[in-house]
């Protein structure tokens, strides 16, 4: 993490869009087993004492769920600007 960066993004998507992107990826993987597995690394994740994993404060926050790469890309572009 860089504090004192002028601009900080968080990207995030729905856990089930993960799961299908993931599960894409990887042909040995069905979409069952990504979802858990993402859901188990979540949950420890952002429930672990140090350092959890959230959005830093003041971060441009990008669900990418139903965005493309390019979309994605236009956003922190723009927050550049």
């Amino acid at each position: 993490m860089v504090p004192d960066a002028d601009l900080k993004v968080y990207l995030d998507a729905r856990p089930e869009v993960r799961a299908a992107r993931r599960s894409e990826e990887v042909d040995q993987l069905s979409y069952d087993e990504v979802a858990a597995e993402i859901a188990r690394r979540d949950a420890l994740d952002q429930g672990r004492h140090d350092s959890p994993l959230t959005a830093a404060d003041g971060a441009l926050v990008i669900d990418t769920s139903d965005l493309t790469i390019d979309e994605v890309v236009d956003r922190i572009a723009e927050a550049l600007r």
